[in-house]
């Protein structure tokens, strides 16, 4: 995994070209979610950050604070969930981040109060509640610390911004290699901003910014009428989603999750999205 990088024109110029590919074949439906759902993300913000009188910046932050290791809907009730807590509560699980281990006291409180934040780490939620308790984004989801959180928070506040969220599955449908959402070996963490590749293409980029470029170069080229990074991201995010959860399981039913990405590529080196035995996703006729 460590290997893997855009290290030449040429490399980038590949891989450039399978992921346009990989984008003309996808069905319509997941262009058209690429084109929405960071614009419906920052109604989610706005709406609530109106309803509970914080902004739509703020509102922003703590969603992207509270996003890591969980799905979209979670993560808007694991937002609410956070809106409504009491100052009590808020204490008891500051409390807890300290400790190795979140608290008994915490497990059931988040169980019976917080249902949306019981996959959210202890000290996640405490920068969510920093933000809301009136620090500014920028400042809990520091560029450096969390490239991930603080371009999300970015996205969701202005949709029509540069930004590319670059997560785990964003990387690996660049290197079109499905790996373990935890796998922490992609080089796209605070460690790795801090040491650019050594490569003739741009050295002074890192790891996660050169990610963020193959987004960028597909948005200026409009592909699939798709003219921003974010866009692009969106859509092939929602496509390789799309694939890994198509493949039946053993009993021959709709998978609940997704396979267990073992290594598995999403398309051939062509761009064509590979055939996992799609059950959701009428592309192969």
């Amino acid at each position: 995994m460590s290997k893997f990088d855009i290290r030449s024109p040429q490399q980038m110029g590949a891989v450039v070209r399978r992921m346009a590919n990989f984008a003309e074949r996808i069905p319509e439906r997941h262009i058209e979610a690429g084109k929405i759902w960071y614009p419906q993300a920052h109604d989610v913000a706005r709406e609530a950050g109106r309803e509970f009188g914080t902004s739509t910046r703020s509102a922003a932050g703590m969603m992207s604070a509270l996003s890591a290791g969980t799905e979209w809907e979670q993560n808007k009730s694991a937002f609410h969930d956070l809106l409504r807590m009491t100052p009590a509560h808020e204490q008891m699980i500051r409390s807890s981040s300290v400790e190795p281990r979140r608290t008994k006291e915490v497990e059931g409180l988040l169980e019976t109060h917080y249902p949306g934040l019981t996959v959210s780490t202890d000290r996640n939620i405490g920068k969510a509640l920093d933000i809301y308790r009136g620090k500014d984004p920028e400042e809990v989801l520091d560029r450096r610390s969390g490239p991930k959180t603080n371009s999300f928070f970015r996205n969701i506040e202005n949709p029509e911004g540069p930004e590319v969220t670059v997560d785990f599955r964003a990387y690996d449908l660049v290197s079109n290699v499905m790996r373990p959402s935890r796998d922490y070996d992609r080089g796209i963490s605070s460690a790795e901003l801090a040491r650019p590749s050594r490569g003739p293409y741009r050295p002074h980029l890192s790891r996660f910014e050169r990610i963020s470029d193959v987004y960028t170069d597909l948005g200026k080229r409009g592909v699939r009428g798709l003219t921003r990074g974010n866009e692009v991201q969106a859509a092939l995010w929602v496509a390789g989603k799309d694939i890994e959860m198509s493949r039946p399981t053993a009993k021959g039913e709709q998978r609940k999750t997704g396979i267990p990405r073992r290594g598995e590529p999403y398309m051939d080196r062509s761009g064509t999205p590979n055939n996992m035995g799609l059950l959701n996703w009428d592309l192969f006729g």
